[in-house]
């Protein structure tokens, strides 16, 4: 009887024991088994919502079926672990939820369960997501992108963090971040993928940071059209950012580092205004800056712009090349300039319409630029803003000289002698300053084009034996344009020409001049005066000026009228 209670009572031991060991093993297996996860051996399978806090461990492969949305709890993956999706699979991240993947200590992989391009869809971050805890650092996504030939393997939507990653073999883009997203984005090998390594919004550019984005079907960052409300730097990449339709800048000031290349697509822009700025100081020769076609074509973009009201100190380009835009307009330009920046020792060529337009109120710093290549004229501008087109190289173009509208020029302004003419149309003035003319310039005057010193103005063209001014026609016939004239309420003292040649104008009038002194004491000396369709020189009885040292030669009514 004894041994038959022992026996009883050692079996019970037993049975207990065995019991409470099979549920202690289980309580330590299963604890991310809340997203709809079977056990099964060396893998956990994940099909249905997530709506709490779990952890996915790195000793079982966790296999993805289906669509996971995780919300309202966050998923948090020890490193070292694998994700395996199945085909079509995906994972959402919205209201309230997270996915923590840091691998920093050890990698952490999410890939398919067959290894081809597109077998699951996508990873995706929404914007209603904890940003905080949307984290993926060191993993490795592969396989994916087969939601959309035109969507991305790795969707970012929020303010999410992605670094160190390697992202690769999708079907589509590597990763999509949304125009409402800015995440911290850096030190990512986003490689050999079916289109973009990146998408973005020109929005949020600036939000992409250092990485590898080489070996992808598309050799760009491709950006749609945006506008930049907020402080960015655009940071050289080991390849180009590609630009498409209208892109603003307002009300912030968009930096880019030297070096970075700027594919323009087809009629994109980019325009700086209200409150505005561009920064793009490049390095010449070893790290310019370059705005250039996503084809090499004269025209295929359209023009970069500063607007009067973009922040002038904030408005700055130098040692960039502007290629193959110029496309807006046939008339229009490929740099338009309506303020006062600084473009200096920039190349700007192969525009299909003007290289530069600089408005009337412009007051640029604009020097040591090399302007070719274009259709029309290196620089289209204003007679009011005249003096500030600097020194530079302006010659071959298809029209080589400097196309200046007509206008009022009040204040002082310097004409420097350059590489090609400056060409004046229409009806030009000086008042309230002078105009001061280097030895050696050059002034076309278009038809019917002519240029009078008027109230408190004055013109200094002082010439030398080497480098005479030159007042020419356009066209090398009689009478091509009007006049030069010095009214009487100018400044005499400051109407000096001396050492110049003015010639083939006196279209006014048949009966007029070339030159109208009025009632002026100005000084005219030393000065080849010619081939005028009417008189030479007109000036009023009782006015005194200086003629002396003058040459004549071919004017159809004589030299000099005075009446």
């Amino acid at each position: 009887m004894f041994k038959l209670h022992l026996f009883k009572a050692f079996a019970f031991v037993i049975i207990f024991s065995s019991i409470w060991m099979f549920n202690g093993c289980e309580q330590t297996t299963t604890p991310d088994n809340n997203g709809g996860g079977n056990n099964s051996g060396s893998t956990v399978d994940h099909n249905s919502s997530i709506t709490a806090n779990e952890t996915w461990s790195k000793d079982k492969t966790h296999v993805i079926d289906g669509y996971i949305s995780i919300t309202n709890g966050t998923v948090t993956i020890e490193p070292g672990a694998t994700v395996v999706f199945k085909s079509g699979a995906s994972i959402n991240v919205s209201t309230g939820g997270g996915l923590i993947a840091d691998g920093t200590s050890a990698k952490i992989t999410f890939t398919g369960e067959t290894k081809q391009s597109g077998f699951w869809d996508y990873i995706e971050f929404s914007d209603d997501a904890v940003n905080a805890n949307c984290i993926m650092k060191n993993c490795l996504i592969e396989y994916g992108g087969g939601y959309s030939t035109s969507g991305a393997m790795l969707y970012i939507e929020n303010n999410a963090t992605v670094s160190n990653c390697t992202i690769r073999q999708s079907l589509s883009n590597g990763v999509e971040i949304d125009d409402s997203a800015f995440p911290t984005f850096t030190g990512n090998t986003v490689t050999a993928n079916a289109k973009s390594p990146v998408t973005a919004s020109f929005k949020n550019a600036g939000t992409i940071g250092k990485g590898t984005y080489t070996g992808n079907g598309y050799f760009y960052i491709d950006l749609s059209s945006g506008t930049i409300a907020q402080n960015a730097t655009l940071l050289k990449q080991d390849i180009a950012y590609m630009l498409n339709g209208y892109n603003a800048v307002k009300n912030a000031t968009l930096t880019i580092e030297a070096g970075t290349t700027i594919q323009m697509n087809s009629g994109a822009d980019l325009t700086v205004s209200t409150g505005g700025g561009l920064i793009a100081n490049g390095v010449a020769s070893t790290n310019p800056i370059t705005f250039t076609g996503a084809q090499e074509q004269n025209g295929y973009w359209d023009y970069i712009e500063f607007e009067d009201d973009a922040v002038n100190a904030n408005c700055q380009m130098s040692n960039c090349v502007i290629q193959y835009g110029g496309g807006y307009s046939t008339t229009g330009a490929m740099v338009y300039i309506d303020n006062s920046p600084t473009f200096n020792n920039n190349t700007v060529q192969n525009s299909a319409s003007y290289g530069v337009k600089i408005a009337d109120k412009a007051r640029p710093t604009f020097t040591g630029n090399v302007i070719r290549l274009n259709t029309l004229s290196p620089v289209h501008g204003d007679f009011e803003s005249i003096g500030y087109i600097g020194q530079g190289q302006y010659s071959g173009n298809s029209q080589d000289y400097l196309d200046i509208d007509s206008g009022t020029l009040n204040g002082n302004a310097t004409l420097l002698k350059l590489d090609v003419p400056y060409r004046l149309n229409g009806y030009n003035l000086v008042e309230n300053g002078t105009l001061t003319i280097n030895p050696g310039a050059v002034i076309e005057m278009n038809s019917g084009a002519d240029l009078t010193i008027g109230t408190s103005g004055g013109i200094m063209a002082q010439g030398t034996d080497n480098d005479s001014i030159t007042f020419t026609g356009a066209a090398r016939q009689k009478g091509y344009w009007d006049y030069l004239e010095i009214q009487d309420d100018a400044i005499s003292a400051n109407c000096v020409l001396n050492k110049c040649i003015i010639e083939w104008g006196g279209g006014y009038s048949s009966s007029g001049a070339m030159i109208y002194l009025n009632k002026s004491n100005a000084t005219l000396t030393n000065s080849l005066i010619q081939h005028s369709e009417s008189w030479g020189i007109f000036y009023d009885n009782g006015s005194n000026p200086d003629l002396t040292g003058n040459v004549y030669n071919d004017n159809t009514l004589g030299d000099v009228k005075v009446q």
